[in-house]
Protein backbone atom coordinates (compact mmCIF):
# COMPACT_ATOMS: atom_id res chain seq x y z
CA UNK A 1 0.00 0.00 0.00
CA UNK A 2 1.80 3.16 -1.14
CA UNK A 3 -0.26 5.78 0.81
CA UNK A 4 -2.90 4.75 3.36
CA UNK A 5 -4.32 8.29 3.86
CA UNK A 6 -4.44 10.22 0.59
CA UNK A 7 -6.59 13.10 -0.66
CA UNK A 8 -5.65 14.98 -3.81
CA UNK A 9 -8.04 17.61 -5.12
CA UNK A 10 -5.60 18.83 -7.76
CA UNK A 11 -7.37 17.32 -10.74
CA UNK A 12 -6.39 17.54 -14.38
CA UNK A 13 -9.06 19.70 -16.02
CA UNK A 14 -8.23 18.44 -19.51
CA UNK A 15 -9.79 15.09 -18.55
CA UNK A 16 -13.01 16.74 -17.42
CA UNK A 17 -13.85 18.90 -20.42
CA UNK A 18 -14.71 17.41 -23.74
CA UNK A 19 -15.46 18.83 -27.15
CA UNK A 20 -17.67 17.31 -29.78
CA UNK A 21 -15.96 17.10 -33.16
CA UNK A 22 -17.59 19.55 -35.63
CA UNK A 23 -18.18 16.76 -38.15
CA UNK A 24 -20.55 15.05 -35.69
CA UNK A 25 -23.93 16.47 -36.66
CA UNK A 26 -26.33 13.98 -35.11
CA UNK A 27 -25.48 13.42 -31.48
CA UNK A 28 -27.73 12.65 -28.54
CA UNK A 29 -28.87 15.75 -26.64
CA UNK A 30 -27.18 14.58 -23.44
CA UNK A 31 -23.80 14.55 -25.23
CA UNK A 32 -24.20 18.28 -25.78
CA UNK A 33 -25.05 18.77 -22.09
CA UNK A 34 -22.02 16.73 -21.03
CA UNK A 35 -19.77 18.83 -23.27
CA UNK A 36 -20.91 22.16 -21.80
CA UNK A 37 -18.21 23.89 -19.78
CA UNK A 38 -18.60 24.19 -16.01
CA UNK A 39 -17.35 27.22 -14.10
CA UNK A 40 -14.23 26.29 -12.13
CA UNK A 41 -15.74 27.16 -8.73
CA UNK A 42 -18.84 25.07 -9.49
CA UNK A 43 -16.82 22.05 -10.58
CA UNK A 44 -14.57 21.73 -7.51
CA UNK A 45 -15.30 19.02 -4.96
CA UNK A 46 -15.43 20.01 -1.29
CA UNK A 47 -14.73 17.70 1.65
CA UNK A 48 -15.64 18.43 5.25
CA UNK A 49 -16.99 16.67 8.33
CA UNK A 50 -15.18 13.40 7.58
CA UNK A 51 -14.55 10.70 10.21
CA UNK A 52 -12.03 7.92 9.64
CA UNK A 53 -11.32 5.26 12.22
CA UNK A 54 -9.70 1.89 12.83
CA UNK A 55 -7.00 2.03 10.13
CA UNK A 56 -3.97 -0.25 10.34
CA UNK A 57 -1.40 -0.12 7.54
CA UNK A 58 2.06 -1.65 7.21
CA UNK A 59 4.59 -1.44 4.39
CA UNK A 60 3.42 1.96 3.17
CA UNK A 61 5.73 4.31 1.29
CA UNK A 62 4.18 7.43 2.86
CA UNK A 63 1.63 7.65 5.64
CA UNK A 64 -0.06 10.83 4.32
CA UNK A 65 -0.37 12.47 0.92
CA UNK A 66 -3.02 15.16 1.42
CA UNK A 67 -3.54 18.37 -0.56
CA UNK A 68 -6.62 20.56 -0.50
CA UNK A 69 -7.12 23.97 -2.09
CA UNK A 70 -5.31 27.03 -0.80
CA UNK A 71 -8.59 28.99 -0.83
CA UNK A 72 -10.91 26.18 0.33
CA UNK A 73 -9.38 23.88 2.94
CA UNK A 74 -10.21 20.27 3.76
CA UNK A 75 -12.21 20.94 6.94
CA UNK A 76 -13.23 19.10 10.08
CA UNK A 77 -11.61 15.69 9.66
CA UNK A 78 -11.56 13.37 12.68
CA UNK A 79 -9.23 10.37 12.83
CA UNK A 80 -9.27 7.76 15.57
CA UNK A 81 -7.34 4.52 16.09
CA UNK A 82 -4.89 5.08 13.25
CA UNK A 83 -1.79 2.85 13.19
CA UNK A 84 0.53 3.29 10.21
CA UNK A 85 4.02 1.94 9.56
CA UNK A 86 5.62 3.68 6.57
CA UNK A 87 8.97 4.56 5.08
CA UNK A 88 8.22 8.27 5.55
CA UNK A 89 5.44 10.30 7.18
CA UNK A 90 4.45 12.47 4.20
CA UNK A 91 2.50 15.69 4.38
CA UNK A 92 -0.88 17.30 4.91
CA UNK A 93 -1.50 20.58 3.08
CA UNK A 94 -4.45 23.00 3.18
CA UNK A 95 -6.29 21.39 6.09
CA UNK A 96 -8.30 23.00 8.86
CA UNK A 97 -9.61 21.63 12.14
CA UNK A 98 -8.25 18.09 11.95
CA UNK A 99 -8.19 15.98 15.11
CA UNK A 100 -6.25 12.76 15.66
CA UNK A 101 -7.07 10.49 18.61
CA UNK A 102 -4.96 7.41 19.28
CA UNK A 103 -2.87 8.00 16.15
CA UNK A 104 0.48 6.22 15.85
CA UNK A 105 2.66 6.92 12.83
CA UNK A 106 5.89 4.92 12.80
CA UNK A 107 8.39 5.71 10.05
CA UNK A 108 11.61 4.05 8.96
CA UNK A 109 13.28 7.46 8.51
CA UNK A 110 11.89 8.80 11.83
CA UNK A 111 10.12 11.67 10.07
CA UNK A 112 7.00 13.45 11.29
CA UNK A 113 4.00 14.49 9.21
CA UNK A 114 4.75 17.79 7.51
CA UNK A 115 1.93 20.32 7.94
CA UNK A 116 1.79 22.95 5.20
CA UNK A 117 -0.72 25.82 5.35
CA UNK A 118 -2.76 23.98 7.97
CA UNK A 119 -4.82 25.43 10.82
CA UNK A 120 -5.85 23.68 14.04
CA UNK A 121 -4.42 20.21 13.42
CA UNK A 122 -4.21 18.38 16.76
CA UNK A 123 -3.01 15.00 17.93
CA UNK A 124 -0.07 14.32 15.57
CA UNK A 125 3.47 14.14 16.90
CA UNK A 126 5.56 17.02 15.55
CA UNK A 127 9.25 17.89 15.74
Amino acid sequence: MPVPIGVNLNWNQSYSYTHLPPEMKKVPRYWKVLAEPVLLKEGLPHFQDISISDITATGARRAFAVKGYSDDFLKDFKFSNIHIQAQTAGRIQDAENWTFTNAHIQTANESHVQLIDCHAVHGLAQK
